[in-house]
Formats: structure tokens, C-alpha cells, sequence
């Protein structure tokens, strides 16, 4: 594979959870995208679970269906596999079968193998928080360091050319942002610096303008100034983030896990709009 002078030229590593669904191969096209700029191996995770049983004749019962089924998605995983290369030939997949419920399954990947990506689907017009804040992958956004990138299916992938990082300045998102500005450099994309602030704030703080120079002076370093900071004056942040990536068309939110409260607002159903950013705009969340 062929990486240009200013992409990373070690193979780095990112997980696909798969149920053989239109959701999860829409997901999967995602990340062979991003996988072609950080020259990636797309590790293809298809979980199943078999319920335990006490019972000698039930247990061997079981592991007749185990054996089934481990057949079974080993032929639809080699399947997968030989359709995604007539699309993606530069791109290396490989196939994991793990017996046991999907986020157990995540976790024990993500400790034993570095990822840079766990790219998930998500469906319909809840998808978005119920994949986030559901009683499973809760857990995964609070305890794994994996950045999650979270792909609705109503959204095919396009060049990434737009990216809007929504901060509140605080020590915790530099790191990211630097983190940020890298990827938005592999993609050539431009990246808006969002901040939030009630209707009588008109101008940054001392402290945020010294924010801004450093993020400005990290980008220079690695030669990536087509940065900008826009201050968004609104009670109401959730909804003016929004209204901006529908109004700009951004093409991705990057946001940290420490926003909980604020990501929950965002994607909960009772915003009205006929399109909002939880059904078209994908979103990477960062541990912080």
C-alpha cells in the first residue's frame, strides 16, 4: 500500500464489530476509508452467545450448535471478506469469531491488541444514543481508551473535508485537539474549533485566547494552519451544533467522553428538526 510522505507509515490496527447487517458494512466502508489514510488492518469482530446450561444432554446439545454456528460465520466472514477486496483491494481484513456478548468481546480485544479506531454502526432515528448511552455500550465509552467512531446508516461515505471539534477549553481537550489536527491533516480537512457561551458573552476569555495559541502554535509545528475558531453564542449549545454542522456541512463532530451530559442532549430524540446531525453526521468520541 502506498502512503504519502505525510501519513503514518506503520500498519496500525482498527476494530469493526459486524452482524453481517447493511448497518455494520456501511460501518465497515468507513473504516476501509480512514484505513487507506492511516495505513490500517481492519479487524472484522463478529460476537455470538450461546446460553448455559446446567443440564449434560442440553450441554452437548450446545456445543453441537456452538460448532454450528462457528461454521457458519466462518463461511459469512470469508464471505465478507472476498466482497470487501473487489472494493477495497489495498486493504487488509481479517475475521474474529468470539463466543459472548459484544461489548465483553470489545473490552478483551482492546487490552490485548492496540486499536486507533472502533468504528460502530448504528441504526434508525434513535441509533445514535441508544448505541452511546445504552445499558451495554455505556460501559464501553467510559472504560476503553479506543477513540469510537460511530457511523449512522443513513450516511455514505464522502470525503472527509469539514471537521467541527466542539470544546469548552479546558486542559483535557489540548490533547485531543492535537490529536484532532493530525487527522484532519491526513484528510487535508478543515477544522472549526467550536465553543459555546451564554447570549451575553461577545468575546473570548484570556485564558481561551491563550488556548487558541497554543492550538494555533501546535499547527504551525506540523504544518497545519487551516484551522478556525468560531464562538457560538447560544444558551443552548446542543441544538446550535446542530444547526451549524447541517448549515456548513460538516462531515464529522469530534467530541470527548467528558461531555456526557452535553453528548446525551445532543443526540436525544426530542430535538424536532426533520434532519439533525444523530441520523447524518458520524461522530467520534474521544476518551479523555
Amino acid at each position: 500500500m502506498h502512503v504519502n510522505s505525510q501519513k503514518i507509515n506503520t500498519m496500525k490496527n482498527i476494530l469493526v464489530p459486524t452482524d453481517f447487517g447493511e448497518t455494520s458494512k456501511n460501518a465497515i466502508s468507513f473504516a476501509a476509508e480512514i484505513a487507506k489514510h492511516i495505513n490500517a488492518k481492519i479487524h472484522l469482530l463478529h460476537s455470538f452467545h450461546i446460553p448455559v446450561t446446567t443440564v449434560e444432554s442440553g450441554a452437548i446439545l450446545l456445543e453441537n450448535e456452538l460448532n454450528i454456528l462457528e461454521k457458519a460465520n466462518t463461511t459469512s466472514l470469508n464471505n465478507l471478506i472476498s466482497d470487501l477486496k473487489t472494493h477495497f483491494p489495498s486493504t487488509e481484513f481479517v475475521g474474529i469469531q468470539n463466543e459472548g456478548f459484544l461489548i465483553d468481546c470489545i473490552k478483551e480485544l482492546t487490552e490485548t491488541t492496540e486499536f486507533e479506531y472502533l468504528v460502530m454502526g448504528t441504526q434508525g432515528d434513535e441509533g445514535m444514543s441508544k448505541l452511546l448511552f445504552g445499558s451495554n455500550t455505556a460501559s464501553i465509552v467510559g472504560e476503553i481508551s479506543v477513540p469510537i467512531l460511530v457511523v449512522p446508516d443513513t450516511t455514505s461515505y464522502s470525503e472527509i473535508k469539514k471537521i467541527a471539534y466542539a470544546t469548552d477549553f479546558s486542559a483535557a481537550d489540548f490533547q485531543t485537539i492535537k490529536k484532532t489536527i493530525q487527522f484532519a491533516q491526513l484528510f487535508n480537512a478543515e477544522l472549526i474549533i467550536l465553543h459555546s457561551a451564554s447570549a451575553d458573552s461577545k468575546h473570548f476569555s484570556s485564558e481561551q485566547n491563550e488556548f487558541q495559541k497554543m492550538v494555533l502554535d501546535y499547527s504551525k509545528l506540523i504544518d497545519n494552519q487551516n484551522i478556525s475558531f468560531e464562538f457560538l453564542i447560544q444558551d443552548n449549545f446542543e441544538n446550535q451544533i446542530t444547526d451549524y454542522a447541517l448549515e456548513n456541512e460538516v462531515d464529522l463532530i469530534v467530541l470527548v467522553t467528558k461531555k456526557r451530559n452535553f453528548i446525551e442532549k445532543l443526540f436525544h430524540h426530542s430535538h424536532t428538526k426533520n434532519l439533525t446531525m444523530k441520523t447524518s453526521t458520524p461522530l467520534l468520541v474521544y476518551n479523555s
